[in-house]
């Protein structure tokens, strides 16, 4: 979409406005001015030199929600690994655990 925004910008002589009809939002926009700059091209859009060039980077964002439902299931599996190992001890053969019968 950012090249066919940029085409738009430029022979249709579109602005922000119309593009956002299109689908497009501020990443898109700038990543669009990047490209028109990169290339010399003066639009509507791309009227004044932007200062800051923003690209997408390599992060990515992980929901709250995510996170916390991870860890009450490493706490749930924690605990249900000490329940069984208490149970175990409770439920351990009288000689011990290693004891034969001759």
């Amino acid at each position: 979409m950012i090249g066919q925004h940029a085409l738009w910008a430029y022979t249709n002589k579109a602005n922000l406005k119309e593009l956002g009809k299109y689908g497009a939002d501020s990443l898109t926009i700038a990543l669009t001015n990047n490209i028109l700059n990169d290339l010399s091209i003066k639009t509507t859009l791309n009227a004044e030199k932007q200062t800051e060039e923003v690209l997408p980077d390599d992060t990515f964002k992980v929901s709250k929600i995510l996170i916390y439902g991870t860890g009450e299931l490493v706490l749930l599996l924690l605990k249900t690994t000490i329940y069984l190992l208490f149970r175990r001890k409770n439920y351990s053969h009288p000689r011990g655990w290693l004891s034969f019968s001759y």
